[in-house]
């Protein structure tokens, strides 16, 4: 498995999508402590995950952002282990795939990365989640 992107949560490493043969819209998580692999709830996209990242806020959220697809998706690790549909979180503005992704305080800064046509870009964009507004900026 290749290409997927991986959270850690408390003392759990979540991991989502990815490529082993085909495109994955698979989730599991690993147990540091148990040394045990679970099998969770597939990611609820059109696209299967792939390229893309996987990012740990404050609370019991994982937000997984990027790959193939535009979609900004939010897995809950509390006690339901389940998919959030979030209102609050918007799309990306265009596919980025193999990106950075930076979390600083309440912005997401995604830098680089490739197109849906894998057209590599340096452009940047930035996500600002008390406005829940996307914006773009030149790497330059």
């Amino acid at each position: 498995r290749s290409d997927f992107a991986a959270a850690l949560k408390d003392n759990f490493i979540y991991v989502f999508g990815g490529f082993n043969g085909r495109e994955l819209s698979t989730a599991d998580r690993y147990s540091i402590d148990n040394n045990i692999w679970e099998d969770l709830a597939d990611v609820p996209t059109k696209w299967p995950l792939f390229g893309h990242c996987a990012i740990t806020a404050t609370g019991s959220e994982i937000y997984i952002v990027g790959g193939n697809s535009g979609s900004v998706d939010v897995f809950d690790t509390g006690p339901s282990l389940s998919w959030k549909n979030p209102t609050y979180v918007r799309d990306m503005p265009e596919v980025r795939r193999s990106a950075a992704f930076v979390l600083m305080e309440r912005y997401l800064l995604i830098i680089g990365g490739c197109d849906r046509k894998g057209a590599v870009t340096a452009s940047c964009f930035i996500y600002d989640f008390l406005y829940n507004h996307w914006s773009s900026t030149p790497a330059s």
